[in-house]
This record gives structure tokens, C-alpha cells and sequence, in this order.
């Protein structure tokens, strides 16, 4: 009984890490800022092309030019959960002003369910 106590807590916890990292990416094609921010740790870190961001400053600093010059739009979303290690894959296919992108990322999660750190890979330059 004990272990199917444990089963279900676990899937629960993979449902919520889905949710938000779904409602997370979700909030980028809509561009809604505050809504990126309440997912986010204050000292959350961004590592993107080989360039870490520190914070949450940088890293909205440095995702603000995608944000205010760029359409997004999502095709496909797929999320893989870690429930053990707080982590989610998301797997992205986005249109960014016309421009196919590929994108992985892998965030990590802190007690609080806030992503605490996202490493970012893109098919692009």
C-alpha cells in the first residue's frame, strides 16, 4: 500500500512539473512578461550558446529582444519529467518571425515549483 501511496504522489508531482513547464512555454508565444516572471526564481540562470545569464535581470534583458521584436508561435510541445531530480526536457517547435526553430530545453526546479536554471539548445546560430 505504501508504495502505491508513493506511485500516486509521484505521478502527481510529474503532473505539476508538466503543467508549469507547459504554462511556462505557452507564456512565451503569448509574450505575456508576468507571467514568464512567475514561474521564475529570482536568481534563476539561463545557459544559451555557450553565454550564462545570472538573474533574473539578465535573463530578462537578454530575452527581451525575441520577446519585443520577434512573433512566436508554437507547434509542437513535448515535455519529459524527471520527477526525482525536478527536472523537465521540453522539446520546442517554434516559428519565430518566419524562421523554423528547433529548440530543447532542460529546467530545473527548486522546493517552491520555480525554474531555478534552463540550459538551451536551438538549431540556430
Amino acid at each position: 500500500m505504501y508504495e502505491q501511496i508513493e506511485m500516486n504522489n509521484n505521478q502527481i508531482h510529474k503532473s505539476i512539473l508538466s503543467d508549469i513547464a507547459t504554462n511556462y512555454f505557452k507564456s512565451w508565444e503569448t509574450k505575456k512578461v508576468e507571467d514568464i516572471i512567475s514561474f521564475l526564481s529570482f536568481n534563476i540562470i539561463l545557459i544559451e550558446k555557450n553565454k550564462i545569464f545570472n538573474g533574473l535581470g539578465e535573463f530578462l534583458n537578454h530575452n527581451s529582444e525575441i520577446l519585443d521584436k520577434h512573433t512566436v508561435k508554437m507547434f509542437s510541445i513535448n515535455i519529459f519529467v524527471d520527477c526525482f531530480t525536478d527536472t523537465v526536457v521540453g522539446e520546442l517547435q517554434m516559428d519565430i518571425s518566419g524562421e523554423i526553430v528547433n529548440v530543447v530545453e532542460i529546467l530545473s526546479f527548486n522546493e517552491d515549483m520555480q525554474i531555478t536554471k534552463i540550459i538551451a539548445y536551438s538549431d540556430t546560430n
